[in-house]
């Protein structure tokens, strides 16, 4: 099932690959794409039909999304971030019908600076 996973904020899309990184986070390049979208194509995953479970138990965070995806709810679910909860995700469904309403900007290199390397160069 294809879904694009977003971030409302750039930084906070480096956090989330982050922490999947290792040391060939140093030696890849990667780039930023800017997404923009109106709230009225956005479905909010309210967090409290969440499972307790939901940030170790990734299969429960799947099947919600994958309901999300089979449903065609929406062309965007905004999710909490298991890593900091404040923050919110942007899952986008590219089969919907509403694709066609995001506004898709030009990729923008996204340079890591050489202490996040240096964090990952070891493992």
């Amino acid at each position: 099932m294809a879904i694009v996973y977003t971030s409302a904020v750039a930084s906070q899309a480096f956090l989330e690959m982050l922490v999947h990184a290792d040391a060939t986070i140093a030696s890849l390049s990667y780039e930023l794409i800017p997404v923009e979208f109106e709230e009225r194509l956005v479905k909010m995953l309210d967090p409290a039909g969440l499972p307790s479970n939901w940030r170790e138990d990734q299969t429960a965070s799947r099947r919600i999304g994958d309901a999300w995806v089979q449903a065609s709810q929406s062309v965007v679910m905004s999710v909490p971030s298991a890593l900091l909860q404040i923050d919110q995700n942007f899952i986008v469904n590219p089969a919907h019908p509403d694709m066609n309403q995001l506004i898709i900007g030009k990729p923008q290199p996204l340079i890591i600076d050489d202490r996040i390397k240096t964090l990952f160069a070891g493992k």
